[in-house]
């Protein structure tokens, strides 16, 4: 128990007595202790000492008075809510029951038909003293740094009353979603006694007679995450998950309690090389000269038979296994640097190896599973927040050849988990300018499925706490409000209560997963800040589920994984992988995106403004409410529609990684730890983990790069900064014949090209190595050359397509089972649907681990070979096509465009299915197939075309589709309206008018677009444009032609909540402020030109000329009858100028279409390189000085041009 410390002036020896045990009891709970200056030599040390002395006891007091009035807070929270009405008397209540659950048979319902609520008690547990009364008053041990311990909750919670049913509340109005709830199930105290026991497995000491019993028992365990430090405790592993508890009968039941396994002692293993003319004995010899250098006590040592490979593919020690020499030792020793030599060994490897990956690896565990654990006991001494917790040393032996942890041989299915989707409602405090938590909600299932899709009632009951902001305080009949609207609130007195509220909810429901949106970068933080603030202390980690403390020092940023034990789904980070081609990811678009149009009615998101407002009265109270709740539930939908879940659960036992790092997006540690799974079982060493702070810097960028499909990341590499050690050729992309094509126009596309070409040519590290030639200069290595790169084994199946064959092995066999549909349930089919597509993902990203410099298995030669093997494949398919007589127009990577010169369906697939046959017939896993028929296409340039896919179905009708691909109103840097007058222009040209008619319909509606725009009928929303922060604001060097770089620089100088940060989208309208700045220096956020102190007004003719002109000149540049001159008459303004750049371009236009036609983007990379990101490339160049001819002043050209005699003078002549 938590002692108060009294002081006094005159007692020394009592307080040099109380800080010694504060400091040992502290160091239990592994919390720093505190430090006290003990020196009183001087009269001024007294007075201070003294001063410093009262103003603790005052902190003191304050805190003491605080908990006082929480822990009544707390009292009140864990009991259920009496009726207003005085009951009427009745005998003695029985003692209160544990609360079961009531099944009941859900259907997914719209808002009007959902039926009225049940209200929930708060579930009671049996208490171990039934005689207490209600209202005796307790006094609480709040635990470390003043916060509620795990015994102390457990107390409150014991003494509640059998609940009391409130009155029917009035009917809800139907506009709103109803959150009926379901009785939740709850653990009791006992049942967790009789689960916690001690398993002997072959015991080495005398037990009881009771633990005899458990003799050849196993402790089973459903583990799916897991935690290591190995810095501050090496060795050690924390391993967190699901066990079912026992009944009367000693039987386990169905009912299951979170487990926290704590693994000691994992070893450290290493292998020594033995040079050349050493042999692996020579390296035993040393051994005991290396551990008595790095005071290693005990080690074991043996020689074993290994393959190794080099990622450089210099070495040919591939094909032959060696003698090698394998070391363990303890983990708590010294760790052997990785450039180790010794006079008999030329290298180390596995210095760097973690306690998890040694697990991983010894145990083959791939994913989440059942494990049996052997000689495991409870532990004395909490270390978790879990329901129990047992401890295991992974040697059952001194002999070291059996351990404690074993792969279950029995599977039954995975067990339900407890899921909480969150969202906090946030409001910057006007005195201190921070931002505070002023409202949380939670949506909790106590039976979410990890393998197969979300249950159709994806929520079982809610909760809501609501606190008053600093300068505001809540309106009177709050509670009345919200039960009109059928919606339980509850109320608490401060921010740090509300956040205690949080933790109490935590500690009850115990969740296994917590959903959210931007809870990882934002959520997560804000928490953990906020209760740091506030001095929360221990519980705080309540949000995770290991005990950890952190002073008040202690950047929130640089906690590891503060949710260990609980799986955070994010679903802006998921999303970010499963919805490539959103232009943001904020909730409003993935709703727009995911989420039918009913359920996009429900959102709404209140600014900061009409946050504060909404405290005037108590129904706009219970509307924010409301609208928290329902932006909880359609975060919920948003999870289950995408099947995060189960899709990360799958991509997990496939690669054999934590599931916790597959949530967090990316998949360079995926496919690194398939390969290593693939390669450790074939008794291969694989390459040393790297621990560089580039590489840790390089881990925040995996996500963005890999996100990508497979076949543009080789794209990144030409994008590097420095091409000498990174770039290598990339995909090959055909010149295009620009122009609008009406007749049908095939499509043919490789089937995953680059995992077909590595099983082609049997592409992997143990089957290529680099030619013996001599070193060249680095001037000359700046791309690989591929003919260096021979082949060493043309029969033995390699590793990498090995296993990328068992990839799309597997795939084919489950589509098989789906497309049969032999006595399957549908919950069956959605669990193979997600499968296959995980099977897909993994296979089509395997080859990205090659090309990706900070994977483990980077290989820059057998990338670069990959490439050219794809670049020679597309070629090959072009040259077919053109022998058959057929006109290739276009061609990216893995697909070509044939015209067919025909209209008829049927004879343009008879074409298609020829060609496929005779491009397959060259090869054996390289598979081309018919991608689809576009009825009408046009192609402008490369990877920008517009096209009307036609689709024939069964019963001979025909569907019709519409299919952008790199054009600007798919892009999200322009604006809404010029994305829309280009879907319309585009939806006419496809429309199969003829000519004159197309282009008669587009000047007209140009003609009333520009009257719209100049009356003020257009939206202020359609004015809005969507640029994306490619780093932090504050990293970009030039901020002046980068308008959203600008307003987030601005927003995070004045904002106190959220700041903007990498990765984010912003939205933002270019307007006239009364100032001369040039047009990317007038950007404004929405909420500033609405602003009612806001003069600011849209600059219609910049829309007009830099938006709505360029998407629609592009167009319609195939097209004879109009130019860029006329349209802009159209649109109402000076064409003069546009009729000389027309007629340059005409006369610079090159007719013939050759393979390389580079200067298809020279406009658009004039337009970005003058005023957009372009500048960015040139920010480490010197800016353009020139004096003036006259009168000598110096001028600075801070943008960066091309030069041109003629467009310099005029750009010179603009600027000055």
């Amino acid at each position: 128990l938590k002692k108060k410390q009294h002081y006094s002036d005159h007692d020394d020896e009592d307080e040099q007595q109380t800080n010694a045990s504060e400091q040992k009891r502290r160091a239990q709970v592994f919390a720093k202790p505190q430090e006290e200056s003990t020196g009183m030599h001087d009269i001024k040390s007294m007075f201070a000492a003294s001063k410093t002395r009262n103003v603790q006891r005052q902190e003191q007091n304050q805190k003491d008075e605080s908990d006082k009035l929480l822990s009544d807070i707390m009292f009140k929270l864990q009991k259920p809510k009496l009726k207003t009405t005085r009951p009427t008397p009745a005998a003695a209540a029985p003692p209160p029951q544990p609360a079961k659950i009531e099944y009941k048979s859900v259907e997914i319902s719209r808002p009007e038909q959902i039926s009225t609520p049940s209200v929930l008690p708060t579930p009671s547990l049996p208490t171990h003293n039934s005689n207490h009364s209600l209202h005796q008053e307790k006094e609480l041990d709040w635990g470390d740094d003043d916060s509620i311990c795990f015994d102390a909750v457990s107390k409150l919670m014991n003494d509640t009353v059998p609940p009391i049913k409130h009155p029917s509340p009035p009917p809800i109005s139907k506009s709103l979603i109803q959150f009926d709830t379901q009785e939740l199930e709850f653990v009791t105290d006992e049942q967790l006694v009789k689960s916690a026991r001690t398993f002997h497995t072959s015991p080495t000491k005398e037990i009881d007679q009771n633990e005899i019993l458990n003799k050849d028992e196993h402790f089973k365990i459903f583990w799916f995450d897991a935690y290591e430090d190995p810095v501050a405790q090496p060795g050690k592993l924390f391993i967190f998950g699901k066990t079912p508890l026992l009944n009367d009968d000693k039987s386990t039941s169905k009912t299951f309690v979170s487990v926290c396994l704590i693994i000691d002692n994992i070893p450290k293993q290493v292998f020594f090389i033995p040079k050349t003319g050493n042999s692996a004995s020579d390296v035993e010899d040393e051994l005991f000269i290396i551990a008595k250098r790095f005071k290693i006590t005990n080690y074991t040592s043996s020689i074993v038979k290994k393959r190794r490979f080099d990622p450089d593919l210099i070495s040919t020690d591939v094909l032959n296994e060696i003698d090698i020499v394998e070391m363990k030792y303890p983990a708590r020793c010294t760790s052997l640097p990785s450039d180790l030599q010794g006079d008999s060994f030329q290298c180390v490897y596995g210095t760097n190896q973690s306690p998890l990956e040694y697990l991983l690896m010894d145990k083959k565990l791939k994913g989440p599973c059942w494990l049996n654990i052997k000689n495991c006991a409870p532990v004395k001494t909490r270390r978790s927040w879990c329901k129990l917790e047992y401890d295991v040393d992974y040697y059952s032996g001194a002999d070291r050849l059996m351990t404690n942890i074993e792969i279950s041989t029995i599977n039954p299915p995975p067990p339900p988990l407890v899921a909480v989707t969150l969202s906090l409602v946030t409001l910057p405090n006007t005195k201190t300018h921070e931002t505070e938590v002023i409202c949380v909600a939670g949506l909790v299932h106590q039976q979410f499925p990890i393998d197969s899709a979300a249950p159709k009632r994806p929520y079982q009951n809610y909760f809501i706490a609501l606190t008053k902001p600093s300068d505001c305080i809540l309106p009177s009949g709050l509670v009345k409000a919200a039960e009109s609207q059928k919606i339980k609130i509850e109320t608490v007195p401060g921010e740090r209560a509300l956040l205690m509220y949080l933790i109490s909810k935590f500690q009850l429901l115990d969740p296994d997963v917590i959903i959210g949106h931007d809870m990882r970068m934002f959520g997560l933080e804000l928490f953990l800040s906020r209760c740091q603030k506030l001095k929360v202390g221990l519980t705080a980690s309540k949000i995770g589920r290991l005990h950890r403390t952190h002073d008040g020092k202690t950047k929130v940023s640089t906690i590891k994984n503060p949710t260990c034990g609980r799986l955070l789904c994010d679903i802006s980070i998921s999303a970010r992988e499963l919805l490539t081609k959103c232009k943001s990811y904020d909730l409003e678009e993935l709703c727009k995106v995911v989420l039918n149009t009913e359920q996009l009615q429900l959102y709404r998101n209140y600014s900061i403004d009409q946050t504060r407002d909404a405290f005037s009265s108590s129904m706009s109270v219970v509307d924010l409410v409301q609208a928290t709740l329902n932006n909880t539930s359609l975060i919920l939908n948003i999870f289950c529609q995408l099947m995060v879940l189960p899709l990360a659960y799958q991509l997990t036992c496939i690669a054999g990684n934590l599931l916790s790092r597959t949530l967090m997006g990316g998949r360079s540690e995926r496919n690194d730890h398939l390969l290593l799974h693939a390669f450790t079982e074939r008794d291969y060493i694989v390459p040393e983990r790297s621990l560089s702070s580039s590489h840790r810097t390089a881990l925040k960028h995996t996500q963005e790069i890999h996100n990508e499909s497979d076949e543009e990341i080789d794209d990144e590499n030409k994008k590097t900064t420095k091409p000498s050690s990174t770039s290598y050729i990339g995909g090959l992309v055909l010149a295009p014949k620009k122009g609008f094509y009406d007749h049908f126009i095939l499509l043919l596309d490789f089937n995953s090209l680059y995992p077909s070409i590595i099983q082609e040519f049997n592409v992997c590290f143990t089957t290529y190595m680099k030619k013996p030639t001599q070193s060249r200069p680095d001037s000359e290595q700046t791309q690989i050359d591929v003919d260096d790169i021979i082949a060493l084994d043309e029969t033995t199946k390699g590793i990498l397509p090995l296993e990328i064959y068992k990839l799309v092995e597997r795939r084919r066999e489950v589509k098989k089972l789906i497309k049969e549909k032999k006595n399957l349930t549908d919950e069956q089919l959605v669990q193979y649907d997600i499968r296959q597509k995980a099977y897909k993902l993994t296979a089509n990203s395997l080859y990205g681990c090659l090309g990706f410099k900070h994977s483990r298995f980077y290989c820059k030669q057998l990338a670069a070979f990959i490439t050219c093997k794809g670049r020679e494949t597309l070629m090959q398919a072009k040259n077919i096509v053109e022998r058959m007589n057929f006109d290739v127009i276009y061609g990216d990577t893995d697909s070509i465009m044939i015209n067919t010169n025909s209209t008829d369906y049927d004879q343009v697939m008879a074409i298609g299915t020829k060609i496929r046959n005779e491009i397959n017939r060259q090869y054996k896993h390289i598979e081309i197939g018919i991608d689809g028929v576009f009825k009408c296409m046009l192609l402008l340039k490369k990877k920008k075309y517009a096209a009307l896919i036609v689709e024939k179905t069964p019963t001979q009708e025909f569907i019709y589709k519409t299919e952008l691909k790199g054009l600007d109103i798919v892009r999200r840097d322009w604006c809404q309206l010029a994305r829309s007058i280009g879907e319309f222009v585009v939806s006419v040209i496809l429309s199969g008018q003829s000519r004159d008619d197309v282009l008669d319909k587009i000047h007209n509606r140009l003609r009333d677009l520009g009257d719209e725009m100049r009356t003020g009928k257009i939206d202020i929303e359609q004015y809005e444009i969507n640029r994306q922060l490619s780093k932090d604001p504050s990293d970009y060097s030039d901020v002046k032609s980068l308008p959203h770089v600008q307003i987030a620089v601005r927003f995070n100088t004045t904002s106190t909540g959220r700041k903007m940060k990498r990765g984010d989208t912003i939205s933002y309208i270019v307007c006239e402020d009364g100032t001369q700045n040039s047009a990317m220096q007038r950007g404004y956020l929405r909420e500033e030109v609405l602003s009612s102190s806001s003069s600011l007004t849209i600059d219609i003719n910049y829309y007009l000329h830099q938006q709505i002109l360029p998407v629609i000149s592009r167009l319609l540049e195939p097209f004879d009858g109009t130019d860029q001159a006329y349209l802009a008459l159209c649109l109402g303004l000076d064409s003069s100028k546009y009729k000389n750049r027309q007629q340059k371009n005409y006369s610079s236009k090159d007719n013939n279409n050759v393979e390389n036609n580079n200067d298809d983007d020279d406009d658009d990379f004039n337009s970005e390189l003058l005023f957009g990101e372009g500048s960015e490339a040139f920010k480490q160049c010197d800016p353009f000085v020139f004096p003036c001819v006259q009168c000598q002043t110096l001028n600075f050209w801070n943008a960066p041009f091309i030069f041109n005699e003629v467009k310099f003078i005029l750009q010179l002549a603009f600027h000055m």
